[in-house]
Parts: structure tokens; C-alpha cells; sequence
């Protein structure tokens, strides 16, 4: 309406402010101006525009997890080449993000942690238009990281020799990790794997195959680790276990060759051993004849036990005991030993010839008497079996006074058995009976004691009456 034209009379310039065009179409739009003289010659001139009242599409946000770690993710946003993206977090508009001639740009929010977050926006393209509010996204920043811990490892945290073939189940608990997460134990360098539960406890099952690739005395940590859906890991749970596989007992030689001689046979007998992987302070037991006796590993290894005299006369004559030892280390590795034990106490064995001992004078070709010229050189001679042994020679006068004769000087003929020495002088020794006694020995330590008598008369004769 040319009446609402006002024209500054000066400069001849105009203005029609708040002119509705909401009316027209969208495109380009054209302004035509007609001004007259006054001999009535008019001229129009005329200017363009373009119209563009359409709102563009909600922008399209992505990248944002749904539960994860980081406050600060990288979204990546589609809107209108050249316009811009308005952020709103929680509600709560943001300052506004170029979208570059491509309409497509990155943008990093900063999100509170602890809750669930929806990210949205608006796109305002060139001509001013402003797009409905996208739905965005929604997350869940989790920066708490879960605990786990393991359980004592039963029964003892020890392998076993007998455990060694066996799975061994390890369990544990966890907080904060979703039920279905995936615990992780590292064994001797290999994983083996898990799932949480419901109530957080979760247990894996180390295979058999996998316990028996582990090292005697070796000492393992078994780590299990999770991590929660937001990507938050656990500190590492630790528990140590050992592999002993071994523990060895021994009896030592009973009674220093394993038989009980005639002797042996009527005392105490001490029974003592060895051991090795078996922990000072364990218990040893001794079974003979289907009696216990006890004993205890020394920090050494070593173990005695004592059989009371009793018990050893109750052993049967030319019988063999098994003495059989056993033992458990703490790991429950159990160990046994046995020693056969003969009980021989009779002199020689079968077969054995019997002992003999002969004092005699070898001046006066031998009657029995000993004189004082004949007193410093007696004979000694007798017999012993081969297999046995001399062990003993003494002479003895009627108030005990003795002589012993020195084996060293005494030759045992090897084949026979036949021995003599001669040259005893037994000058020290009371006139009166003289009694020699010859103790021979066999192999298994029995002995046998032969005797002979001879006179010893060293007094004057009286000198003869004429």
C-alpha cells in the first residue's frame, strides 16, 4: 500500500518496514518498484530474494554407549551442510557446534558420571531454520571399577601327587559386575575363563590336563581379573598355590645288617630312618608283627623309634619281619618303606662245625700241669668253624685273675679253621686250675664260648732227704 511508503523528501529514500510475505510460496521472491515523474513517465526497477521457511530434519546423533567409561565420548553428527548443531544434555541446551559444508561433524560432550545421560540437539540450518529436537541417545557413564576376590583354594592351597591328576575348582566372588561378564584366571601362564552369576560368585574349573602341566615345587599366584560392561577393570585377586608331588621314607639296616642275633634278641632294638619331603614334626609309624610304634620326622629328615625288649624277645626264632615305615607329608603325599628282618640268634647255622680250645704245655709235650719253668710259654690251640670268627681268648685263674691273649697274635688257618699260639706266658696267674676260654662268633653276630682246664704248679719240690 503506497500509503504506508514514506518517502524522506531529501534524499528520496524509502522503507516499508513489516511487510507480511508469509503468503507467498517458498523460492525465490521478486520486488518490483515503479517510481513516476511528474510529466507521468514511470520506470520499474526490481530486487530478488529467496524464501526458505521449511525447518530442516532433526539432526541423527551417534557414538554414545550405551553404559561405558568415558565422560567424554566422540559423537559423530549429520545435519545440514552449513548449519549448526545446538547440544542438549540432560535437557539442558549447549553452546552451539558448526556443522561444516558437509553437515556432518564430531562433538565431545562432557557428561556427569554415575547416572544415565541423554544427549539430543537441534539443527539450525543457513536461512535461520530450526529443526525439531533429535531423541539423541542415552548412556550410562560407569567410572566405578568392580571388586573380585578369590575364595581359599580347598583344602589346603597344595597340589598333591594325588591332586595332580584331578581338576582343580577355583571359586570366587564379584561386586559391581554384571551377571554374564566374563572372570579371567591366569594359571601358570594360561587362562581359563568363567562367567559371573547372578548373585556375583563365579567358578571356574581348571582342567585336569592343565593341573598336570603344573611343576613339582613350584610355587604359582592364581590372578583373576573381570571387568564390568562400562569397561571398568577389577584389581587383580591373588591366591598362592604350591605343587609337592613327592615324599620319600627309608628304614636304615636294622640292627646294622638286618638280623637279630642271640644278643640283639634280648634288649631294646632302636629302628631309625630317613626321609625326604616329609615337613619336621610329621608323624612316622612303624609296623612289626602287626604292632605300631611311633615316631617323628627331625628336622633333618631323620626318625628312630625304639622296640622295647619285650616286643623283640617275641620275635620268632628263623622267622623274617617286614618292618614296614609310613609317613604323610602335609600335602597328603603319602610314602612307605620295608626292611626284612631275620631273627637268628642260634651260634653257626646248619652245618657249622662246633668250636674247640686245648691249653696245653708244649715243652713237656702236654700232661696237663703247668710248672714254673713251663708257665711262660704255654700253647693255645683249637678249632672254629670257617665261617665264624675268633672274637676271644682268655685265660683264668681260680680268684679271676686274667690273661688275655692278643688276637693279633693268633693265625687262623682260613681252610680249616685251625688256630694256635703259642709262647702265653701265664707266669701272672695263681698256681692252681686254669681255665682258657675260646669265644667264637658267626656272621650274624651269635657267639659260642668253649673251655679246657689245665694245673698250674710252680712250688719247689723239696730237696731230697739222704
Amino acid at each position: 500500500d503506497p500509503a504506508n511508503v514514506q518517502v524522506d523528501p531529501n534524499s528520496g529514500n524509502y522503507q516499508v518496514p513489516g511487510v507480511n510475505l508469509s503468503t507467498l510460496a517458498d523460492g525465490t521472491l521478486t520486488v518490483t518498484a515503479t517510481a513516476t515523474d511528474p510529466q507521468g513517465n514511470s520506470q520499474d526497477v526490481t530486487d530478488t530474494v529467496g524464501k526458505d521457511t521449511t525447518a530442516p530434519t532433526p539432526p541423527t546423533i551417534t557414538g554414545l554407549p550405551t553404559i561405558g567409561n568415558n565422560p567424554h565420548p566422540t559423537l559423530t553428527i549429520t545435519g545440514v551442510p552449513g548449519g549448526t548443531f545446538t547440544p542438549i544434555i540432560n535437557g539442558q541446551p549447549q553452546p552451539q557446534v558448526p556443522l561444516g559444508p558437509t553437515g556432518t561433524t564430531t562433538y565431545t560432550p562432557n557428561l556427569p558420571t554415575g547416572q544415565s545421560n541423554t544427549v539430543g540437539g537441534t539443527v539450525t540450518s543457513p536461512s535461520g531454520n530450526t529443526s525439531n529436537q533429535a531423541t539423541g541417545q542415552t548412556g550410562t557413564v560407569d567410572t566405578t571399577p568392580p571388586t573380585i576376590s578369590l575364595d581359599a583354594l580347598s583344602p589346603d592351597a597344595v597340589i598333591n601327587a594325588a591332586e595332580h591328576g584331578q581338576a582343580l575348582t577355583v571359586t570366587g566372588t564379584t561386586s559391581g559386575a554384571e551377571a554374564g561378564q566374563t572372570v579371567h584366571l591366569d594359571v601358570g601362564g594360561v587362562d581359563h575363563t568363567a562367567t559371573v552369576k547372578a548373585d556375583g560368585s563365579f567358578v571356574i574349573q581348571v582342567p585336569a590336563a592343565a593341573v598336570g602341566k603344573l611343576t613339582d615345587g613350584q610355587h604359582y599366584d592364581l590372578t583373576a581379573t573381570v571387568t564390568d560392561a562400562a569397561g571398568n577393570a577389577a584389581t587383580p585377586a591373588t591366591k598362592g598355590l604350591d605343587v609337592d608331588l613327592t615324599a620319600d621314607i627309608g628304614i636304615k639296616a636294622v640292627a646294622v645288617d638286618n638280623v637279630l642275633n642271640a644278643a640283639e634278641h634280648g634288649r631294646d632294638l632302636t629302628v631309625t630312618g630317613t626321609s625326604h619331603g616329609i615337613e619336621p614334626g610329621q608323624p612316622v609309624t612303624l609296623t612289626v608283627d602287626r604292632t605300631d610304634y611311633t615316631a617323628t620326622v627331625q628336622t633333618d629328615g631323620s626318625w628312630s623309634t625304639i622296640l622295647p625288649a619285650s616286643a623283640v624277645q617275641s620275635l620268632a626264632e628263623g622267622k623274617t619281619y617286614q618292618f614296614a615305615a609310613s609317613a604323610t607329608d602335609q600335602a597328603g603325599n603319602p610314602a612307605s618303606a620295608q626292611q626284612g628282618v631275620l631273627v637268628d640268634t642260634q651260634f653257626g647255622g646248619a652245618g657249622a662245625s662246633q668250636p674247640s680250645v686245648v691249653l696245653t704245655d708244649s715243652a713237656s709235650g702236654g700232661d696237663d700241669i703247668l710248672n714254673a719253668r713251663e708257665q711262660g710259654a704255654a700253647l693255645v690251640s683249637g678249632h672254629i668253624d670257617p665261617s665264624t670268627t675268633l672274637t676271644g681268648l682268655v685265660v683264668t685263674d681260680a680268684a679271676g685273675h686274667q690273661v688275655v691273649i692278643d688276637l693279633a697274635h693268633v693265625t687262623v688257618d682260613p681252610a680249616n679253621g685251625n688256630y694256635t699260639v703259642s709262647g702265653v706266658n701265664l707266669s701272672g696267674l695263681q698256681d692252681g686250675q686254669l681255665t682258657v676260654t675260646a669265644t667264637a662268633t658267626d656272621p650274624r653276630g651269635n657267639t659260642q664260648d668253649v673251655t679246657d682246664t689245665v694245673a698250674k704248679d710252680t712250688a719247689a719240690v723239696p730237696p731230697p732227704v739222704i
